[in-house]
C-alpha cells in the first residue's frame, strides 16, 4: 500500500512540475524556455552557473550531483541506473537575453575549453556580448562526448 501511495505522490509531483529530477531541476530553472543563440545577435548575460555534465547528458547542480551519488535518473523515463565509468565534467552555463528581441539562450562551455578562463573573467552578469557562433542543437550528451571542442564564439562589447 505504501508503494502505491508513493508512486501516486511521485506521479503528482512530476505532473505538477515540482519534482526535482537530476537534469530537470536547477538547469531547467536557469534555462527555462530558452532557445539557441542567433549568430550576430547582441546579448546581455543575465546569469552564470556551474553544473556537472554527466555522460547521460544531464546538467546537475552541485546539490543535485551530491544527491545522485552513484546513480542517474533518466529525465525522460525516470528510470534509476548506475552511472557509467566515464568521469563527469564541469560546465559553466551562461544565460543570456537578446538586446533587440525577446530571445534568450543558454550557452554552455566545458572547463576544458581553451577559452574557458577568459570567458569566466569576461562574461559576468550584466556584460554584453555578440555571439558569432555556437553549437546550437547539441544535446548534453553530444557536448559531453566532444570535451576538447570549443564552446560558443563571442565578442565582449
Amino acid at each position: 500500500m505504501k508503494i502505491v501511495l508513493g508512486a501516486v505522490a511521485l506521479s503528482a509531483l512530476l505532473l505538477s512540475g515540482c519534482a526535482m529530477l537530476p537534469g530537470q531541476g536547477d538547469y531547467a530553472k536557469l534555462c527555462s524556455g530558452q532557445g539557441a543563440a542567433e549568430r550576430g545577435e547582441l546579448y546581455k548575460v543575465t546569469a552564470v552557473k556551474d553544473f556537472w555534465l554527466t555522460s547521460a547528458g544531464n546538467y546537475l547542480s552541485d546539490t543535485e550531483y551530491a544527491q545522485t551519488s552513484n546513480r542517474v535518473i533518466d529525465s525522460v523515463s525516470g528510470i534509476v541506473s548506475q552511472k557509467s565509468s566515464s568521469p563527469d565534467v564541469r560546465v559553466r552555463v551562461f544565460a543570456v537575453h537578446s538586446l533587440s528581441s525577446q530571445g534568450a539562450a543558454c550557452l554552455p562551455t566545458l572547463t576544458t575549453d581553451k577559452n574557458y578562463s577568459s570567458m569566466t573573467r569576461q562574461l559576468t552578469v550584466g556584460r554584453k556580448l555578440k555571439v558569432y557562433g555556437e553549437s546550437s542543437g547539441l544535446s548534453g550528451t553530444q557536448i559531453y562526448n566532444h570535451v576538447s571542442q570549443e564552446g560558443f564564439r563571442y565578442r565582449v562589447l
